[in-house]
């Protein structure tokens, strides 16, 4: 998946300190990121090529420390890719490191004001947080926790094709997570919403940070119980069909989404 890049180290521990020469500066647009693409192979920006300070602080990967930011200027010789075209990029780390601090950078972005008192807010000095120097009132990073669900009919799996989405090709049921759910009510509500299907048997089977919608996505597979007549419901999902298991094509293994899939066709789940 995404997010896993051995035999690089990601470090999210909080550890803020001045950019350096050389150290990686991301800088982001709407839904994409300032890149150098040579061969396939990506690099970004860095300091002092582009400003920085120690409040653009990200993460460290491999110990380095990764810092960004929203701008609309870049160096000459970059251009903005979107961020889902980054992906199987070289290196194998960077797609990552993209995609997480877009997200973090987007946080930042998103809670400029204190929504108590209207106080712009100011980086925390010991948490990744935004504090307000006026209340005291404390933000920390939204994450969005989405459910992903492989529906088996014995040798078939449910897919859909969503009516709204950049990929018109086929996924699995997903949704997020509402207020008072646990994730498995949340699988069986959205199984039931956009395919009228009810389902049983549900496990866990993994879970992504996904840094491009803010979202942890967490993974479910689960059998359909009784009927399986599909009654698609026209808003979010366009289409969907009981695949046999032969029949699946290969998907990249960047999402989580794409790994479940290839993972019911070969038999593994």
């Amino acid at each position: 998946m995404l997010n896993d890049i051995f035999p690089s180290v990601f470090d999210n521990s909080f550890r803020p300190c001045a950019p350096e020469a050389g150290d990686p500066v991301l800088l982001f647009g709407k839904n994409s990121a300032a890149v150098r693409e040579e061969g396939g192979v990506l690099s970004v920006p860095t300091f002092p090529e582009v400003p920085a300070t120690q409040d653009d602080y990200l993460f460290r990967i491999d110990g380095k420390p990764y810092f960004g930011r929203f701008s609309e200027d870049i160096p000459s010789g970059f251009s903005f890719m979107p961020l889902r075209s980054v992906f199987g990029k070289k290196p194998d780390s960077l797609p990552f490191s993209i995609t997480t601090g877009y997200h973090i950078a987007s946080w930042r972005r998103y809670h400029r004001y204190c929504g108590i008192c209207g106080t712009a807010l100011v980086p925390s000095k010991t948490e990744r947080a935004l504090s307000c120097p006026s209340c005291g009132h404390t933000i920390y990073p939204d994450i969005h926790p989405a459910v992903n669900i492989a529906v088996r009919n014995g040798d078939s799996l449910l897919l859909i094709v969503n009516n709204s989405g950049p990929f018109p090709r086929y996924s699995l049921v997903a949704g997020f997570i509402e207020i008072g759910e646990t994730a498995e009510q949340t699988v069986s509500r959205e199984v039931c919403e956009e395919v009228g299907l009810r389902v049983k048997n549900i496990r866990y089977y993994g879970s992504q940070p996904w840094g491009i919608a803010g979202n942890l996505q967490i993974g479910y597979v689960c059998d359909v119980d009784g009927s399986d007549e599909i009654r698609v419901d026209g808003t979010e999902v366009h289409e969907a069909h009981w695949v046999p298991r032969a029949l699946i094509p290969q998907r990249d293994t960047s999402s989580i989404t794409g790994e479940m899939i290839n993972a019911f066709r070969d038999g593994e789940i």
